[in-house]
């Protein structure tokens, strides 16, 4: 499934739908339609032969079931029939209309449904935030590992979108009771407005404070002499032509906001390099998520700019997908 990977390479793996079982839409609306069984699985059945002639693989059609109806993998897949009605969110209608956007007008699942998993936590999702990829999960853990025994302080996310990696650090640094706060930052209002439904949603809504703005301007404002312990940073980093070749369900459904970096792709990494020093604690964390070709020139650009112990992280396909490195002395 072409959007649950990096947004500069093709899928392999299904797994970011296929290992989760979300806090569902169904389960949020479990009284909302009754489905006659025999009906739906006519339909599902023609849905599957849709997926296949616009190559969306049924592995997605499976997932939507299953978040938004009651029945579970074993009754999808030996298509039972012997129950009264499925209890579900939507009517056959929608889920048909769903399909369709699926199918023919190549909007992500993820979107359709309303929500994705990311870690162990369910986030909404619209088309007012990019979707979190699995690979960017181990941004938490390279952060929380880099600090050490040294969690207490400040934390920001630069860009935060959905909320994913700030929601991810505050719950990380609840459960090691550190005395933390997360700050996150977003251009969009439409995408902070999510942020903060889904930190609600989890459970860590005081534990994160939102601004609006770009980068480090929302704190030039609030808390010129705020330091952090750690800036983290998904930031759009893909060059601006090449997000014209990206597929459909990114370049024409996700934020290009979220997505162009510029004509190399280094507009935003680089307003991270620059001005991060200031805002940095004495041995202050700097960690970003990058395209697998910008590796190289990230670490030369942020050993010019006098950082110390640079260096790139691998993701688990083995392609550079991260650069961390210490604040400059």
């Amino acid at each position: 499934m072409t959007i649950a990977a990096p947004i500069d390479r093709p899928i392999s793996t299904l797994s970011s739908l296929s290992n989760h079982m979300p806090y569902s839409e169904f389960e949020r609306h479990h009284d909302a339609a009754h489905l006659d069984p025999t009906d739906f699985f006519r339909w599902y059945d023609r849905a599957r032969q849709q997926g296949i002639v616009a190559e969306v693989p049924p592995l997605e059609l499976d997932w939507l079931v299953l978040q938004l109806t009651s029945l579970d993998r074993l009754a999808l897949r030996l298509r039972s029939v012997s129950i009264a009605t499925i209890p579900a969110a939507i009517s056959l209608s929608e889920f048909e209309q769903r399909w369709q956007q699926r199918c023919w007008d190549r909007v992500p699942v993820q979107y359709l449904a309303g929500f994705t998993t990311w870690r162990s936590f369910d986030l909404r999702v619209t088309p007012d935030v990019l979707i979190p990829r699995p690979e960017t999960e181990a941004i938490i853990d390279l952060a929380i590992e880099a600090a050490g025994n040294c969690l207490d302080g400040d934390w920001v996310d630069l860009g935060t979108g959905s909320g994913a990696i700030a929601i991810g650090l505050a719950r990380e640094l609840a459960a090691r009771q550190a005395i933390a706060r997360v700050h996150a930052s977003d251009l969009s209002d439409a995408a902070l407005a999510i942020a903060r439904q889904n930190a609600a949603d989890c459970g860590v809504a005081d534990r994160i404070q939102f601004y609006q703005g770009s980068w480090f301007e929302p704190f030039q404002h609030h808390h010129p002499h705020l330091t952090f312990r750690a800036v983290i940073s998904n930031p759009p980093y893909i060059p601006a032509a090449t997000v014209d070749q990206l597929a459909p369900e990114v370049r024409d459904r996700e934020p290009r906001l979220a997505l162009d970096g510029g004509e190399t792709g280094f507009d935003g990494l680089s307003v991270l390099i620059d001005q991060a020093p200031p805002w940095l604690e004495r041995d202050g964390i700097w960690l970003v998520e990058h395209e697998a070709r910008q590796g190289a020139a990230l670490r030369d650009r942020l050993s010019q700019r006098g950082y110390r112990e640079v260096r790139t992280v691998q993701d688990w396909a083995g392609l550079d997908r991260f650069a961390i490195a210490r604040a400059p002395i």
